[in-house]
């Protein structure tokens, strides 16, 4: 990106992808969630007396990063995909990211994700 066509920080904007980056992309995102949403079930199956919301995701990240030696880089998307079926795993199931198969083969063909929208991520929430 040149100089021209640079954004203002915290000015929205648009990125043309093409469908092939746009799959390879959501691919690598998917597998990060998915083995997210498996450390935040596992934190929620600890029952922590007094655990806010905020305590079990600051300790799902540090579960994360533990295991996958990465620090998890999609809370931008995490905080769309937390509440959608394919990433809700029951607090009572005994889930490992390695085996965990989402329920949804295509989360962007569920009904519960809505390909007709524009979504906008706010690069500065």
């Amino acid at each position: 990106m040149n100089d021209s066509e640079k954004v203002p920080r915290g000015k929205a904007f648009s990125v043309k992808r093409n469908h092939g980056g746009l799959r390879s992309r959501f691919k690598v995102m998917k597998a990060n969630c998915t083995k997210y949403a498996s450390r935040v079930a596992e934190t929620k199956r600890l029952r922590i007396s007094g655990f806010t919301e905020a305590d079990i995701m600051k300790q799902a990240n540090i579960s994360f990063k533990q295991k996958e030696k990465v620090v998890f880089g999609y809370h931008h998307c995490w905080r769309y995909l937390k509440d959608a079926n394919t990433w809700n795993i029951p607090v009572g199931t005994n889930n490992d990211s390695d085996n965990f198969i989402p329920r949804s083969s295509n989360p962007l063909e569920s009904s519960e994700f809505d390909t007709s929208k524009d979504y906008h991520v706010d690069p500065n929430p």
